[in-house]
């Protein structure tokens, strides 16, 4: 157990130099995908420390982690995206963008969800409902480590200044 939680700092490091990055010009993209190729081997290190497989199990594992990790992956672009789009579209965003912006964000936490499901399911056909919810609660807690440290580092929306009327003369 000692292991898992040194293995989920190195996550939670590794989070949070990528997060700033997320908001900056597109010079920081080589950067950014290094950050998220050294993420992606400290989420391995994770599950398989925390995993504890036998050979056996290791075999039928690693195959469907692989997928879901590719699929995860897809959806991280888009959540890159928003955040992309989010920061450059900051100061600037009025109702109707937030609700663009939203209305995304809605879906990619539903795709996530959606695969989290379908890659329970797999695991627990292949290998039994244990390991595949020990699959989803070390995955939950990783995610949850991402969410926290980028959502500690995106400023909240704020309010548009709107034009104040010059007070009339009497």
């Amino acid at each position: 157990m000692k292991k898992f939680a040194l293995a989920l700092l190195g996550v939670a490091l590794i989070v949070s130099f990528v997060s700033p990055v997320l908001a900056q010009d597109q010079t920081a993209e080589q950067y950014l995908e290094l950050m998220r190729q050294d993420l992606r081997s400290n989420v391995t290190a994770v599950f398989t420390e925390a995993m504890e497989l036998t050979d056996a199990q290791g075999e039928v594992f690693w195959p469907i982690f692989r997928d879901f990790q590719n699929q995860v992956s897809k959806i991280g672009d888009q959540r890159i995206a928003l955040i992309k789009d989010y920061a450059a579209n900051y100061n600037s965003i009025n109702d109707e963008r937030a609700e663009s912006i939203m209305k995304n964000v809605f879906k990619v936490e539903k795709d996530r969800y959606s695969l989290r499901q379908e890659y329970y399911k797999k695991i627990k056909k292949e290998l039994g409902a244990v390991v595949a919810a020990r699959f989803y609660q070390v995955d939950r807690v990783i995610n949850s480590l991402v969410d926290l440290q980028i959502f500690s580092e995106l400023p909240l929306v704020q309010h548009l200044s709107l034009p104040t009327e010059a007070p009339t003369q009497e």
